[in-house]
């Protein structure tokens, strides 16, 4: 799946914000459907303040949205990991993250369960 791994390596190793060592760890889909990815899964942690620990965010699908609908295939790569990447960002930055390990709460698209 070309557009899952494309997607992965614009993800992986990247600090997304210094101030609490967030970052992402790991990224995978079950499918891609056209430019839709199937059951995304981001793995991210979070390395100071109240929400310290690592995550694991899902959703059923992520579908591209703007002027091509996905049509250049790195730009549509490009696109979906700046989306991922704002998400975890807002993510880190709010109380809404789990704070018991095993616990998990909702976040529009994803399922957010705190691992450690």
């Amino acid at each position: 799946m070309k557009l899952v791994d494309d997607v992965r390596d614009a993800l992986l190793g990247l600090a997304l914000e210094s101030t609490r060592g967030i970052a992402i760890t790991g990224f995978d889909a079950d499918h891609t459907t056209g430019s839709i990815l199937g059951r995304p899964r981001v793995r991210f942690t979070v390395a100071d303040g109240p929400n310290a620990g690592s995550y694991l965010a899902t959703a059923e699908s992520l579908t591209p949205v703007g002027p091509d609908g996905g049509n250049d295939a790195a730009a549509l790569s490009g696109w979906y990991a700046g989306l991922i990447r704002t998400h975890v960002c807002e993510l880190a930055a709010t109380s809404a993250l789990p704070s018991t390990r095993g616990a998990s709460v909702i976040w529009e698209p994803w399922v957010i369960l705190r691992e450690h």
